[in-house]
């Protein structure tokens, strides 16, 4: 494996860690808010592994990967962590936490085939083929997925967050567990806070991670 390799995994490792010790006292909140903590100290090592791989995978077959525009330039630190940190996972966890999630698990199923429809025009359109093939597998998954009575709430609403982000191939692909995530978080805790927390959390691992690199 390439020095550079180990010293990213070193670096993500450093910043995970970083995150986790300034969220434990968090967890000395009852409900939704130590609830978010534990979810997200269980799903965030699960999506940094499986982007780390899918990415290793990509790249030894020959695949482009798609840079992260933040990776591309030196953002304004307060501006990135009020976006990053705050701003998009508040409008996101609206959107597909408080909206399509619930809205979905209000109406009949064939709503939820819809929005799997969707997800894949959207993902096509952002992405290009390859994310729009994802998106399509992830919406026949569905058939299997429901049989095992899992929410579809939960998987309609993982599918379109994955999908949005379908501009930074293959990010969506553990974008979609982290979705799965957020939305179990979501509904366990019938509120937007622990997930708005969860997202949060995630995301300022990216962000320690993205000014860790420009530092150096």
């Amino acid at each position: 494996m390439p020095a550079d390799t180990w010293t990213d995994i070193a670096r993500m490792t450093a910043c995970l860690a970083v995150t986790a010790v300034g969220a434990a006292p968090l967890l000395l909140i009852r409900g939704a808010t130590a609830t978010a903590v534990r979810c997200w100290l269980v799903v965030t090592p699960v999506v940094l592994v499986l982007h780390a791989t899918v990415n290793a995978v990509f790249v030894a077959a020959g695949f482009a990967v798609e840079e992260h525009p933040l990776a591309a330039r030196m953002p304004d630190p307060a501006v990135l962590v009020a976006q990053a940190c705050f701003l998009a996972p508040l409008v996101e966890e609206v959107i597909f936490r408080g909206v399509v999630l619930v809205t979905l698990r209000a109406v009949g199923e064939w709503l939820t085939w819809v929005v799997l429809a969707v997800a894949v025009g959207v993902a096509a359109y952002y992405g290009g083929a390859a994310p729009g093939v994802f998106a399509g597998l992830l919406g026949l998954g569905w058939a299997g997925a429901r049989a095992r009575a899992i929410d579809r709430g939960v998987y309609g609403s993982a599918v379109l967050f994955a999908a949005v982000h379908s501009a930074v191939w293959p990010t969506p692909i553990p974008l979609f567990v982290l979705g799965l995530g957020l939305g179990w978080v979501a509904v366990r805790t019938t509120g937007l806070l622990a997930p708005f927390l969860v997202h949060g959390l995630f995301n300022t691992v990216s962000v320690l991670y993205v000014l860790s690199g420009w530092a150096k």
